[in-house]
């Protein structure tokens, strides 16, 4: 091997907050009484409003974030301000989702560059560009050490598609054989990886996911011993 490529929320960082909880905190510090169970319905709806409106545009031609949030504020009835609340959530997400990075990530992240492999992240954001995830990576404490991140937003195809895996190995600069993908899906990540030749790792951090034909590890300490 001489890439790794990670997927990000669930492998190399935890997300401790679900989307909807963030605009219900948002909302309620801005004097609006609506409960979590109105505002979960109203990101539900933003989500069938994203999918049938949005996702079937090539990505250069979709909107962002903000009107995927001001669907949800008028789905909730709200009029005034919503392009200022939106822009808010938007913005605020990422620091209120409390995402921080598992404690095997740093160390196993420190080993594989001492054993001289180059690194990237692979993500599946429908609306996040790699610019908007490396800052986030930053904020994580972890972005320096990835030469690649590539997002599906950006790259035109979403997980599993081969394509993305093909993209990210261009960019890589490194054929898929001497690359290894390690993420928390199977479905998203290994499959993804393995239809575009990569060596596809599964991470099982619970030890609940169903047995699969695949290399599945519980912790990112592994990955270092799987590439010497």
């Amino acid at each position: 091997m001489r890439f790794v490529f990670f997927d990000h929320g669930g492998t190399l960082a935890h997300i401790k907050k679900d989307t909807p909880e963030i605009p219900f905190e948002i909302l309620q510090e801005l004097g609006y009484d609506f409960s979590q169970e109105q505002v979960n319905r109203a990101i539900a709806s933003a989500e069938a409003f994203w999918d049938e409106k949005y996702h079937p545009l090539p990505r250069g031609q979709r909107s962002n974030f903000e009107d995927y949030y001001k669907h949800a504020l008028q789905y909730l009835g709200l009029q005034e301000h919503i392009s200022a609340i939106a822009k808010k959530i938007d913005l605020e997400w990422h620091d209120r989702a409390g995402i921080t990075v598992y404690p095997d990530t740093i160390p196993c992240l420190e080993a594989l560059k001492r054993r001289g492999l180059h690194l990237g992240v692979v993500t599946q954001n429908l609306r996040t560009t790699e610019e908007v995830k490396r800052l986030h990576l930053a904020r994580e404490g972890i972005e320096q050490y990835f030469s690649v991140v590539i997002s599906s937003e950006s790259a035109g195809y979403d997980k599993p598609d081969k394509r993305l895996y093909l993209k990210a190995a261009e960019m890589a600069g490194y054929s898929p054989q001497e690359i290894m993908h390690v993420g928390d899906s199977y479905e998203l990540d290994v499959v993804g990886a393995r239809s575009a030749g990569m060596r596809g790792v599964l991470i099982d951090r619970s030890g609940r996911s169903p047995s699969y034909d695949c290399e599945t590890i519980k912790s990112l300490s592994a990955v270092p011993l799987l590439v010497d």
